[in-house]
């Protein structure tokens, strides 16, 4: 599982707009039961991803992949936030920043609510569409540039959802062998802004994202591509089209519902819906 012996997996889709798909309400419990439903139970003509649970709650759960080389994940309900999770060896790390938390106070808030998830066994995309704006996070493995015995986990987020404005519309958290901490290497002014350091991003429209440490290339985000803010055709939704000939899902990310912050700072994500290299 690296750069000189990929492996190819076909993710699947599950989405909020399926016959009978679990929905986003807001409440303590919601994205524990989707994640169940997608991962585990399956729903409707829809068969569960393979994952098994274990330590479940009405408001929290552990699942884990058929493949053995995945680290334990989980999403964890409190209050009015969601924390996503995974396992390094037996210690569990938390999303506790700001930007990768799942806000259930703003899911509440707002009357139009979607989601979507994809998932194959070595990581999953869980997107929330709330009153037009989304996130995206990631959680599962990556495809390494290094040797490090197929140990390596990230937790990705990207995007916001609020009627303010916010300064962290990335957040990251990363392992990879001994490393465990990575600049985020892609494109668009947006991503750049927060970070203000121009040196680690591609001037390009539309480009894969890479993670970087001193100044060597770790790993690649699998499936993963960002566009950025200049990009002429940003449409504002989560809609199912292709880039360079694949299917993808792109993701409208704003960081805020104003318009000046919408143009100083949106952009957007696709993810591969064919296939998925690590």
């Amino acid at each position: 599982m690296s750069y000189l012996n990929p492996i190819t997996l076909i993710p699947r889709l599950y989405q909020s707009t399926d016959p009978v798909a679990p929905q986003l309400l807001g409440q303590l419990g919601d994205i524990k039961s989707i994640f169940k439903a997608c991962l585990v139970t399956g729903y409707g003509n829809k068969q569960g991803a393979g994952y098994t649970i274990e330590n479940e709650t009405d408001v929290s759960a552990e699942f884990i992949s058929p493949n053995i080389m995945m680290s334990k994940i989980g999403v964890e309900e409190v209050n009015d936030y969601c924390y996503p999770f995974c396992y390094n060896g037996t210690q569990k790390v938390r999303a506790n920043w700001n930007a990768g938390q799942l806000n259930t106070y703003e899911i509440r808030r707002f009357k139009t609510r979607g989601w979507v998830m994809l998932v194959c066994e070595l990581g999953l995309y869980f997107i929330v569409t709330v009153n037009g704006m989304s996130k995206v996070n990631y959680m599962g493995l990556t495809k390494s540039a290094i040797n490090d015995n197929n140990q390596n986990m990230a937790m990705l987020s990207l995007g916001y959802i609020s009627s303010s404005s916010t300064s962290s519309p990335i957040g990251l958290d990363f392992r990879l062998g001994k490393h465990t901490g990575a600049n985020f290497l892609s494109n668009g002014a947006s991503l750049s802004w927060q970070y203000n350091k121009q040196e680690t991003f591609f001037i390009t429209m539309v480009s894969d994202v890479y993670y970087r440490s001193d100044g060597s290339v770790l790993s690649h985000q699998p499936a993963l591509l960002i566009k950025n803010a200049m990009t002429s055709n940003l449409e504002r939704r989560t809609v199912i089209t292709e880039y360079q000939g694949r299917p993808v899902l792109s993701v409208f990310l704003p960081n805020s519902t104003s318009d000046w912050a919408i143009d100083a700072y949106a952009f957007g994500a696709m993810i591969y819906l064919d296939y998925w290299e690590y």
